[in-house]
């Protein structure tokens, strides 16, 4: 009878229907098991996607200093222009610079592309006048392992834009 009473008094929770307290081990081994599995997939993709994020970054780093440009230029009276900058026949970054009566001087320190960033600049090198309109249309395009990423210059009022392909 005692043994009946300690059964009942909260010594055995099963009489009452209460379920055991906490989580098993293999309970919290299948649980973990996901999260890895789950991690590993998402980190797989990372590197593509740390490439992709590079393009716009750069595409909108190049917009602002394209606008940089053509307020200096506005402000200055002078062109400025951004130079290319290669390594063998490959565009890998550019340096923003003002065109004077003595010749082309930086006003900045020159930008370089990651390398996994291919650079393409049509229409030479962008550059505008003190009217603050670019002196051609400029396209750049800069391509990473799935994303293309087009800046793309008006000649009459010299805005920039970005776009994706």
């Amino acid at each position: 009878m005692v043994a009946q009473q300690r059964k009942t008094l909260g010594g055995d929770r099963r009489a009452f229907g209460c379920a055991p307290a906490g989580f098993s081990l293999l309970e919290l081994m299948a649980v973990l098991t996901l999260i890895g599995l789950l991690a590993t997939v998402s980190l797989s993709t990372l590197p593509q996607r740390m490439g992709n994020l590079s393009t716009k970054v750069d595409a909108r780093r190049i917009v602002l200093d394209l606008v940089h440009c053509r307020r200096a230029a506005i402000a200055t009276g002078d062109n400025h222009v951004l130079v290319l900058n290669y390594s063998g026949k490959a565009v890998n970054g550019y340096t923003p610079s003002r065109r004077t009566a003595k010749g082309l001087v930086p006003v900045e320190q020159p930008r370089t592309f990651p390398g996994d960033v291919k650079a393409e600049f049509s229409g030479g090198e962008p550059e505008f006048t003190f009217e603050g309109s670019a002196l051609a249309s400029y396209e750049i395009v800069l391509t990473a392992t799935s994303r293309v990423t087009v800046v793309t210059v008006v000649q009459a009022t010299g805005s920039a834009q970005v776009s994706e392909k």
